[in-house]
Formats: C-alpha cells, structure tokens, sequence
C-alpha cells in the first residue's frame, strides 16, 4: 500500500491495483474523473499484473511482474520516465525504465 497527496493505491496478492482518495492528475486512470474523491476503492485498468507501485508528487510508477514499468500522472519535469513532460491519465509505458 502506498498513499501520497490524499490518494491510496494497494496492490493486492494476485496483481490488481486498487485506488482510493482525491484523484489529482488522474492516477486512477482515464475511466475516473480528476480531481473527483472516491470513498471507496475502485480497481485500476492497468494493462498488465502488476508486483509493485511508487507515489510521487502527482504521479505513480508501476512495476509489472514481467518487468514492464508504467508511468501516470504529472510529468512536467519527466518524471514518469517517458522523455516527454506530457502529463497524462493514461497509463503509458517507461521503457528506459525496463533497461
């Protein structure tokens, strides 16, 4: 379980994410509203099984247990790994960051 500026993500036993809290920059994923509370948790749609998740400042990485590493949120400064500053709320891969 990770949580950062009022947002929760947990990862559970089987690989799904679920998130919970103020959903700034849209880490929750495109079919969840920004900037919208969600009081109870609502699962992610990530494109794979995932084994671990970090938070920043606006933003959360996502590690897949093949190795793969999505990124969304708040990029203004790449944080997400992608060689853009494009913030997104979409989850898009990091491939520098599987290197």
């Amino acid at each position: 379980i990770n949580t950062y500026n009022d947002l929760t993500l947990a990862v559970t036993q089987n690989g799904e994410v679920y998130g919970w809290g103020y959903n700034t920059y849209g880490l929750l994923g495109d079919e969840y509203e920004v900037n919208q509370i969600y009081k109870t948790p609502v699962k992610l749609k990530l494109p794979s099984t995932i084994k671990n998740v970090e938070m920043g400042n606006g933003f959360a990485i996502f590690i897949t247990t093949a190795g793969e590493v999505y990124g969304i949120g708040r990029n203004e400064y790449g944080q997400l790994g992608t060689g853009d500053t494009i913030s997104t709320d979409t989850f898009v891969r990091c491939e520098e960051l599987e290197k």
